[in-house]
């Protein structure tokens, strides 16, 4: 495993490397994809395997270079073996993102003078983001498409996990101040 030291684990909110269930907690953390590599000497380009992982074939990571992040595929709908979430990937997603980037929507709605239900509710205005997100949520589920995001076999660009991490953190594991995520648009939360 990668994480070897105690302070990897409070660096990077992990229990300790003999009592974790995946490296997903460090991954979440923009630091992991900058301060665990040699600057100039380590590729961009990155292959992760997991312990459950195995490639069976020839693989050659220069078809995949102008990608952000190639992994396995989730399926588009609940089934007896993939039950959970109940809605099925091709929902959830949507809605996922819809509830990360609440604030720019109550922003936008600021913005558009619709505010006074909101401020009727006693909720002070909104800031502005500092980064505004592309709202509209891309087709995933069309075209003989699905949503990607297993990521025990992924190859994964280190620069896009960075801008991903940064523009849309998760509020405990990112390892980001609080203070720093103040006027983001778009937060990841446990819900």
């Amino acid at each position: 495993m990668f994480l070897l030291s105690s302070s990897y684990n409070a660096q990077y909110k992990m229990k300790s490397c003999s009592n974790f269930y995946n490296p997903s907690l460090a991954l979440m953390n923009p630091n992991y994809w900058i301060d665990e590599f040699l600057p100039k000497v380590d590729s961009d380009l990155i292959l992760m395997i997991q312990g459950d992982s195995f490639l069976c074939h020839h693989l050659d990571p220069n078809k995949w270079r102008d990608v952000a992040f190639v992994g396995g595929v989730w399926p588009k709908d609940a089934s007896r073996l993939n039950p959970s979430p109940p809605e099925g990937m091709c929902m959830f997603m949507p809605a996922r993102w819809r509830s990360w980037t609440r604030k720019q929507r109550m922003w936008e709605s600021q913005q558009q003078g619709s505010l006074e239900r909101i401020n009727m509710q006693n909720k002070p205005p909104v800031n502005r983001p500092t980064k505004l997100q592309n709202m509209t949520f891309p087709p995933i589920c069309t075209g003989g498409r699905a949503p990607v995001g297993n990521g025990g076999l992924s190859l994964r660009s280190r620069k896009w996990m960075v801008e991903a991490i940064t523009n849309c953190p998760h509020t405990l594991y990112s390892g980001m101040n609080t203070s720093d995520m103040i006027n983001l648009a778009c937060l990841v939360h446990n819900a």
